[in-house]
């Protein structure tokens, strides 16, 4: 993966996940993109909403089918900081 990659299908698949995710309070940063799919970092400004935004494997499978609908690679991989706070 690269950062390099800002096609139109990337940016259209990653404005629509940004959506997705903007509806329960979060976002999501491009990390890098290219043939082998994106790489997302989830921003959870506050601990209001890190229960808000839907779990981490389902995100990254709704977030897979936005990309393939758009026609950008995937996988989609999101790196969720609810990971890191056990």
């Amino acid at each position: 993966m690269t950062d390099a990659d800002t096609s139109p299908a990337v940016s259209a698949a990653v404005d629509e996940i940004r959506a997705l995710v903007a509806a329960d309070g979060g976002d999501v940063d491009l990390v890098g993109a290219g043939p082998d799919g994106i790489r997302l970092a989830l921003v959870l400004p506050d601990e209001a909403c890190r229960e808000c935004v839907m779990p981490k494997m389902f995100l990254e499978q709704v977030a897979a089918g936005i990309a393939t609908k758009h026609g950008a690679p995937s996988p989609v991989i999101i790196d969720d900081p609810r990971d890191e706070a056990g």
